[in-house]
């Protein structure tokens, strides 16, 4: 072999290095790496972590690459890594549990579970899995269960800093902007969609009571924007949101993305569990199907998604992606003149969104014709990925 040849791989390695220097302007570490999350530059981290990782075998950059890329929107990379890491790493509590998390996210709470109760076993000195397994508690309408979950684990652990929601929120989502309450009181909260171009939310008008002085906005990578009620926007039960600060047009749900629910079979809601909470948060799916299109009732239409009680607004989808309707969160309604419970019983609902954001008169037929050839359905984690920024946490304040 020639000298040339056997100098090729450092020369690389110098040539990385410098590209690395001149794109960051300072050393590539995880310091700088961690910086820059802190400071709200997800993509920046990413790009960081992902030059350490090709550097050499680091756990804690193949981990913070995960996270960087998941808080910079980039879901499908951030799984593609985490099963890489995970299997690389299978001694890493935190490679696992990380895992299980985006696995609850896209509604595979089951398996995400299992991993973590055998994770919680196996590792019980390690809080990341518990924590987690709490995290995923609470935004499926679990709430007693996550905290007898921490209280367990911190008086098993008197001599350790106490295990709180708050520090695996903080480490989950460590560039999202704050919800800045400033002492406000909250008196609304729930979940909505971005549309109109970024311009405006649709969400259920409950959400946002007469009393609220300011609405503050944060979408499902970390964006956060204050709006105010659009009074000649409101229709009925459905209500818009015009935002301040615009999010950008790719963070929405453009009007061509929005469909009927006849002949809809599967679905799932895509919304935020506790939107009451400040603390920064992703949303999750719960799969589900359409059982009704049209109850007849208010515009609304029957699912089988699991809903809890704070998920008033969050917007439900067909397998494709497109826009069918926001729903009515567990819990009494009044919709259209008519008392949901009483009327149609204690199964999950959503107000059909169509008709108004179409302006077409919604069908009364609960089916279709069965419609002609259809692009090939795209994989959760790239819906999950497409429609993450476009779903919204609202905080209604006075």
């Amino acid at each position: 072999m020639t000298l040339a040849r056997r100098l090729a791989p450092f020369a690389a390695a110098l040539i990385s290095s410098a590209v690395s220097a001149a794109l960051f302007g300072s050393a590539v570490s995880l310091e700088a790496a961690a910086q820059a999350l802190r400071a709200g530059d997800a993509a920046r981290a990413a790009s960081i972590y992902e030059t350490l990782s090709q550097q050499g075998e680091s756990l804690e950059a193949e981990l913070g690459l995960v996270r960087a890329s998941l808080q910079a929107g980039e879901f499908r990379k951030a799984v593609s890594f985490a099963n890489l890491t995970a299997g690389e790493h299978p001694e890493s509590a935190e490679a696992q549990a990380l895992l299980a998390y985006l696995n609850d996210r896209t509604g595979r709470t089951e398996q995400a579970l299992a991993t973590l109760k055998a994770l919680e076993s196996a590792r019980p000195d390690e809080w990341i899995p518990v924590a987690i397994h709490a995290e995923i508690l609470v935004d499926r309408s679990a709430p007693d269960q996550a905290l007898a979950l921490l209280q367990s684990w911190n008086a098993r652990h008197p001599n350790a800093p106490p295990l709180e929601l708050t520090r695996v929120k903080a480490w989950l989502a460590t560039s999202f902007q704050p919800l800045a309450l400033n002492g406000h009181r909250i008196v609304g909260s729930g979940n909505g969609v971005a549309i109109d171009g970024g311009r405006t939310v649709l969400t259920y008008a409950p959400v946002v009571p007469a009393r609220a002085t300011d609405v503050l906005v944060r979408n499902g990578v970390g964006r956060v924007a204050h709006a105010r009620l659009e009074r000649a926007g409101a229709s009925g039960d459905l209500i818009r949101l015009r935002l301040i600060e615009p999010f950008p047009a790719s963070a929405s749900v453009p009007l061509d993305q929005v469909s009927s629910p006849e002949g809809v079979r599967f679905c799932f809601a895509l919304g935020f569990g506790t939107p009451r909470n400040p603390s920064a948060a992703y949303p999750a799916i719960a799969p589900g199907l359409v059982f009704r299109a049209d109850t007849g009732v208010g515009g609304l239409m029957q699912i089988t998604s699991a809903l809890g009680a704070d998920q008033d607004g969050a917007p439900i989808f067909d397998a494709r992606g497109k826009l069918i309707g926001l729903a009515l969160g567990a819990g009494d309604h009044h919709v259209g003149g008519h008392d949901v419970r009483k009327t149609l019983g204690k199964g999950a609902f959503a107000l059909r969104a169509d008709e108004t954001l179409t302006g077409i008169p919604r069908k009364t037929a609960t089916t279709l014709t069965p419609p002609g050839k259809q692009p090939p359905m795209p994989a959760v984690e790239e819906l999950f990925e497409r429609l993450a920024p476009a779903v919204v946490q609202i905080v209604a304040i006075e």
